[in-house]
C-alpha cells in the first residue's frame, strides 16, 4: 500500500479493498487502480509505459515529452511560438473574426483574455486561427498539400504523382474552405466517358467539406508534416473509371 500511495501521492486513483472466504483462512487484498491521465512513476522514480505483453522504460526527454502528447497530458497547440505580434493583432484573420461575431470587440483585448498571446509571443492555436500566414511561424504543420496520382493501381507512391502538388496556406478558416474550393475545382476538370460522351466528375461539395475539415481540426499538430489529400483514377469493375479522393 504504502509503495502504491508513493506512485499517487492522492490516493484518488487506487482503491483497496480485503476479502475473506469463509472456507478458506487468511485474507485477499483486491487492489483497483483506476486509469489516470497523468504520468504515474514507478516506485524508482522511473516511467515506464506497456508494449504487449511487455514494458518499455522511457529513458529520455524526447521520448517523455512524445509520452505527453499522447496521453493528452500536454497539447502542442498550448506550446508558445515567437511572433511580432502585430503578426496577429493586426491580422485580417482576427479583424474579419470580431467583426462578424464580436463586432465590438478589440483584438488586442480579446486575444489577451483569451491567453493567446503574452510578450512578443503567441500559442500555436493563436497561429493557426489569426495569423494570416501562419506558415511563416509553423512550417510543415500549417499548410494543406493537394497532389494528383496517375495510375490505375490502388497501391499508389511518389513514382505517380503528376506534377507539382498544390499548396494551400492560410489561417485554418480560410484554409479549410480554400483547400475545399480546390479540390472541387480540380475534380470537376476530370472527365469520364458517360452515354453521350465526356461528362464532368462531380463530388459531393458538403464530403469534401467534413473530410478536410476533420483533417485539420483533428491532426497531431505535434508532428511536422501538411495535411495531404491525394486524388487518383482507379480502374474498378465497371466500364468507366470512378474518382475516388484518399486522405
Amino acid at each position: 500500500m504504502h509503495v502504491l500511495f508513493q506512485a499517487h501521492p492522492f490516493g484518488n486513483h487506487v482503491k483497496f479493498e480485503f476479502l475473506r472466504n469463509q472456507s478458506h483462512p487468511g485474507l485477499v487484498l483486491h487492489i483497483t487502480i483506476k486509469k489516470v491521465k497523468e504520468i504515474v512513476k514507478s516506485s524508482s522514480g522511473e516511467v515506464y509505459v506497456r508494449v504487449g505483453a511487455g514494458k518499455q522504460k522511457i529513458d529520455s526527454p524526447e521520448k517523455l515529452k512524445r509520452l505527453e502528447l499522447d496521453k493528452g497530458i500536454v497539447t502542442f497547440e498550448n506550446e508558445w511560438v515567437e511572433i511580432p505580434l502585430p503578426r496577429i493583432e493586426n491580422s485580417l484573420s482576427i479583424l474579419n473574426f470580431l467583426i462578424n461575431v464580436i463586432p465590438s470587440g478589440e483584438p488586442l483585448t480579446y486575444l489577451s483574455n483569451q491567453d493567446l498571446i503574452k510578450d512578443g509571443h503567441a500559442r500555436v492555436c493563436g497561429v493557426l486561427l489569426f495569423c494570416d500566414e501562419p506558415a511563416v511561424f509553423l512550417p510543415k504543420r500549417s499548410s494543406v498539400k493537394i497532389m494528383r496520382y496517375r495510375t490505375r493501381d490502388v497501391d499508389i507512391g511518389r513514382e505517380f504523382l503528376e506534377g507539382t502538388p498544390l499548396t494551400i496556406e492560410g489561417d485554418a478558416y480560410n484554409l479549410i474552405y480554400s483547400a475545399v474550393s480546390a479540390t472541387k475545382g480540380i475534380i470537376e476538370r476530370i472527365k469520364r466517358l458517360g452515354e453521350e460522351g465526356l461528362d464532368a466528375i462531380e463530388y459531393p461539395e458538403d464530403a469534401l467539406h467534413e473530410v478536410i475539415t476533420n483533417a485539420v481540426l483533428h491532426r497531431d499538430y505535434s508532428i511536422v508534416a501538411d495535411v495531404q489529400f491525394g486524388y487518383l483514377t482507379i480502374a474498378l469493375r465497371l466500364k468507366t473509371p470512378e474518382n475516388c479522393l484518399v486522405t
